[in-house]
């Protein structure tokens, strides 16, 4: 049975006349129970390790946590007017709390504390803010819950940790967090965003059922799996993500999270956001052929390469403007060539450069003709013209500075060749039209150029296709 001092700690506590408490007993322990009280004052240490629960409770008084005791304090269907807070930082608190049913229309200051216990927060409502940081949580659980305002769980510590059926409002942040053990997410509905910036991860982490709004940064140390089954997002998918080597070498792990986060978009058939979810993974790809430092022309060397180009030139086929950007500098590229190497031959050979295009192809084809016989010169000279093509090309797509200048230069080509020589741009209708004599430097580009066009043409078209709403 209760001892009558036990109830004199209760009145002492809670600032209440004896009248008012109803000692019930809860189960099979000797747990006294408050029952239906307005609560104005509560000094936890007065409790001295005695077990208690507060039901349908309304507190209109700060609750303060701190470490006066070991009790185990439950509120079931309370209602806290009031923040609940600490009086000193960085404490120990060996209390065992749960909140069941309960509703906090003020806020919840947890920060710098250290749990020992389990702390319950179930089928509640939160209205205002949650500040949780740099706290160290032995076992928390968050069950059924929904809050309204920002969650701070930034440098959280949790050794356990159970959190279901949540509606996150508003923006919840675990950055810098760290979770020891397996991690579970289950039936999390985070529509105010969620943020996950070098959160840590020692166990295998699992997203179920989960709905992601707003914004989703997720860019933590995993040291085990991650996964997630049937998940929806509709947000801005870790929008600020950018290929370095010295940020997403961090990511190297993460390779099948992103897989996993591409293939629950498809389910859902946003093709879209899926498709910016494999080129995460096809980053963390070319990083991981990278370090195997593969043999010259090996598969892996042939895999990298082949990464490498369709990163620069369309971000693995996620970004229509860049490349369709690329498919212009090659055309500029084609049509610069075609004017330098005709005006170059039509001055070193005869000292004067024609106002009328007609007459210096005309002129052109006539050197070229006569120096037919002359092998060296012209395999020289192509020779020079192949390197000058690719290396303009890859300097123009590697370099952000020079790729606007060619980009620009190149809207001018293209107009002028689209105007006055259409057939050129499509090189199957010129090598069919054209009948040039053998090692023709003109013949040398338009082979280089027929290349260049077919692979980029189909990479814009592909890249068209992976970003059109309309399913193909």
């Amino acid at each position: 049975m209760i001892i009558e001092q036990n109830k004199q700690q209760i009145i002492k506590a809670l600032g209440l006349e004896t009248s008012a408490i109803e000692i019930i007993i809860k189960h099979e322990n000797n747990m006294p129970m408050i029952h239906k009280q307005k609560i104005s004052k509560f000094n936890i240490n007065s409790l001295q390790d005695i077990d208690i629960t507060f039901d349908t409770c309304t507190f209109d008084c700060e609750l303060i946590i701190n470490d006066g005791s070991r009790s185990i304090i439950d509120f079931v269907s309370c209602c806290f007017n009031q923040s609940v807070s600490y009086d000193f930082r960085y404490k120990m608190v060996e209390n065992q709390y749960s909140f069941i049913k309960c509703s906090f229309y003020s806020s919840i200051n947890l920060a710098f504390l250290t749990f020992e216990k389990e702390i319950i927060f179930k089928e509640s409502i939160l209205y205002e803010e949650i500040n949780c940081f740099q706290t160290k949580f032995n076992n928390l659980s968050l069950i059924n819950l929904i809050t309204h305002k920002i969650v701070d769980l930034r440098e959280v510590c949790l050794k356990q940790v159970n959190i279901n059926n949540v509606l996150f409002v508003d923006r919840v942040f675990f950055d810098k967090a760290k979770f020891y053990g397996d991690t579970t997410f289950h039936q999390v509905y985070f529509e105010g965003g969620v943020y996950f910036k070098k959160s840590i991860f020692d166990g295998n982490l699992k997203f179920i059922e989960n709905l992601f709004q707003k914004n989703f940064i997720f860019v933590p140390e995993l040291k085990k799996d991650v996964s997630f089954n049937q998940c929806y997002f509709d947000v801005n998918l870790v929008s600020d993500f950018d290929f370095q080597k010295q940020h997403i070498s961090d990511f190297l792990k993460q390779r099948k999270m992103f897989s996993s986060i591409k293939a629950s978009l498809s389910k859902h058939l946003n093709t879209i956001d899926a498709n910016i979810y494999h080129k995460y993974e096809l980053y963390c790809k070319e990083i991981e052929l990278d370090s195997k430092k593969p043999q010259l022309f090996s598969k892996d060397f042939i895999d990298k390469i082949q990464l490498f180009f369709y990163r620069i030139t369309s971000d693995h086929h996620t970004d229509l403007l860049k490349s369709l950007h690329s498919l212009l500098i090659v055309i500029g590229i084609f049509a610069f060539l075609n004017i330098i190497v005709i005006l170059g031959f039509n001055y070193y050979c005869l000292d004067y450069i024609s106002l009328y295009f007609n007459a210096l192809i005309a002129h052109y084809n006539m050197i070229i003709k006569n120096l037919s016989n002359n092998y060296t010169l012209l395999i020289i000279c192509n020779f020079i013209l192949f390197i000058l093509f690719i290396g303009i090309f890859f300097i123009s797509i590697l370099f952000s500075t020079i790729r606007k200048c060619v980009i620009i230069i190149s809207y001018i080509l293209d107009l002028a060749l689209l105007i006055y020589l259409p057939k050129y741009i499509i090189p199957t209708i010129s090598i069919f039209t054209d009948k040039r004599i053998f090692l023709d430097p003109l013949s040398t580009i338009g082979g280089i150029y027929t290349i260049l066009f077919a692979i980029m043409l189909f990479s814009f078209i592909k890249t068209a296709r992976k970003n059109s709403i309309i399913p193909s």
